[in-house]
């Protein structure tokens, strides 16, 4: 069974402490947590891009937190309230239950945004698809392809072609849409080459531009984004064909919107963690800084001053349960003062022993 372990927030951070396991098999003792993310809730900005108001900035991701708070004790042991009748806390403390990232559901400037083994073109970068369709059919144009009504391999290659520009057309609308809730890793792409296999300045070790079309180029680029895959497993790499089975990583739903191909709902994220959250008083969703150098602390940039440098991150959201029904504890949660962000938490916890919900 997972217990907490308090941790002084304005000190320190920890993770809960595990009570080892006896010979026998203990059952998940865990929680499912349900997080519906408004649309107003954002991805980072991209590239070079300003923040806009309230945006968390380039190289971040979430945490959630759990809160646990100590009230003032009377001498008789009853709570001690202030002038407006609230229970005074005299301390709190945090643990972190996960954390995660909120993305674009692909990214077509990714350099490992590409096809794989079980695909005619294994290792092609997505966004050139429509050119190696026409490459390999032979058709530029397939309004003008001169096909006769009875030539079916001629009209089944414009249909090829017509297939590939959609998709490769969807794509920015996919990126600019959807909103994807995914795991989270320190990690980014090293540079990418500058040529193609084969031609001068050719690097065997880096991963070659997404431009390059050839068998070798694509083969290189396949090779080299599954060992950096498999070496971050949870850096996520999202896919256009479905987005709930990523190149890499995890993903666990979306953010409230709507798919710009066939106007259909998505949102609403899942994800279990090890930890039952009974009996807590708090919920935040913060956002930090990475840690892209792997030192073990935030990569807070030299414009931050050290006064204002949080091991806990900086507050997007907060919320206290309101409701506990069925054994379900139900969290809303809001930015502190922008009103179009805001979600909404709901935990199954303790899993292992229920009886309700299965």
């Amino acid at each position: 069974m997972r217990i907490v372990r308090r941790v002084r927030a304005d000190v320190a951070v920890l993770l809960l402490a595990t009570v080892g396991a006896g010979a026998c098999v203990e059952a998940y003792d865990g929680s499912n947590v349900q997080l519906d993310l408004a649309r107003g809730v954002q991805v980072n900005p991209r590239g070079t891009e300003t923040p806009e108001p309230d945006q968390p900035p380039v190289n971040t991701h979430f945490a959630l937190y759990a809160v646990d708070a100590v009230y003032r004790l009377n001498a008789d042991g009853t709570q001690a309230l202030d002038a407006s009748g609230q229970p005074i806390i005299e301390r709190t403390y945090l643990f972190n239950v996960k954390e995660f990232v909120v993305r674009p559901a692909i990214d077509t400037s990714s350099p490992c945004l590409i096809e794989l083994e079980d695909t005619l073109y294994p290792g092609l970068h997505v966004t050139q698809i429509a050119a190696k369709v026409r490459e390999a059919t032979g058709i530029a144009d397939p309004f003008n392809a001169n096909c006769a009504a009875t030539d079916t391999d001629c009209n089944n290659r414009v249909t090829d072609v017509l297939n590939a520009d959609r998709r490769v057309n969807n794509l920015a609308l996919y990126q600019g849409a959807l909103k994807a809730v995914t795991s989270f890793a320190n990690f980014r792409y090293p540079a990418i080459g500058t040529a193609c296999v084969g031609m001068a300045g050719a690097d065997p070790l880096l991963i070659p531009p997404p431009s390059c079309m050839d068998k070798d180029s694509n083969a290189q680029r396949l090779s080299l984004c599954k060992a950096l895959w498999k070496a971050n497993p949870d850096w996520y790499e999202g896919s256009d064909k479905v987005f709930t089975l990523p190149l890499s990583g995890e993903f666990f739903g979306m953010v409230d919107g709507s798919n710009p191909a066939n106007g259909g709902f998505v949102g609403g994220s899942s994800f279990f963690v090890d930890d039952n959250l009974v009996g807590l008083d708090a919920f935040l969703m913060n956002w930090q800084y990475d840690d892209l150098d792997h030192d073990g602390q935030p990569d807070f940039p030299a414009s931050v001053p050290a006064g204002e440098r949080s091991d806990t991150g900086y507050t997007y959201m907060q919320g206290t349960p309101r409701s506990v029904a069925r054994g379900v504890i139900t969290v809303p949660l809001a930015h502190p003062t922008n009103p179009r962000i805001t979600a909404r938490l709901a935990i199954f916890p303790n899993l292992g022993h229920d009886d309700v919900h299965f």
